[in-house]
């Protein structure tokens, strides 16, 4: 069966098990239209996440992905560098995840290769100074960004200077986040 019109996917909240995932990732292929997904607070395996973002990759025109509370700490670097794969991502939410500096390492990657991204999320996810320095650098690489937050993360005085050494490289952006 075809999927032609599905814009959005909401599965947030849930505890599927493991053959819903291998379903949803054979049907995804088949939703051209899907436009918007919401995994927050969805509890799933390092290996289902990885085989979901994975068929993700192959929806060229998902513009949203909410993924707060996901437990991707456990996932990240299986998730986040194949974000870059989601060449239309124009607002992504990982916030609440606990990925720490290292995720926001390899996040920093994927940021700078999603040309579209608006709007990112990433509060609460114990990222510190080094971690804030690691999305800096992405920030001058996000031409059309408009909002970070990076709000409870930790940031003290080095990664705030960081940031704001970034924000006049970024002349779109109205929001940065960085309260505790």
């Amino acid at each position: 069966p075809s999927c032609q019109s599905v814009g959005g996917l909401d599965l947030s909240r849930m505890q599927p098990c493991h053959g819903f995932f291998v379903h949803l990732c054979r049907a995804l292929p088949r939703m051209p239209a899907l436009r918007e997904v919401d995994l927050s607070g969805t509890t799933m395996t390092p290996e289902a996440a990885g085989r979901l973002v994975s068929a993700l990759t192959g929806c060229r025109h998902v513009e949203s992905l909410h993924w707060s509370a996901g437990g991707l700490h456990r996932a990240k670097h299986i998730v986040l560098p194949r974000l870059s794969l989601c060449p239309q991502l124009r607002l992504i939410d990982l916030s609440l995840n606990g990925i720490g500096a290292e995720g926001a390492c390899l996040l920093r990657e994927a940021m700078a290769l999603c040309p579209c991204l608006q709007a990112a999320d990433l509060a609460c996810n114990s990222l510190g100074d080094r971690g804030a320095m690691e999305i800096a650098a992405a920030l001058p690489r996000c031409p059309y960004l408009i909002a970070v937050n990076l709000a409870g993360n930790d940031i003290g005085v080095q990664g705030a200077k960081a940031i704001a050494s970034f924000i006049p490289a970024c002349t779109d952006l109205e929001y940065v986040g960085l309260s505790m």
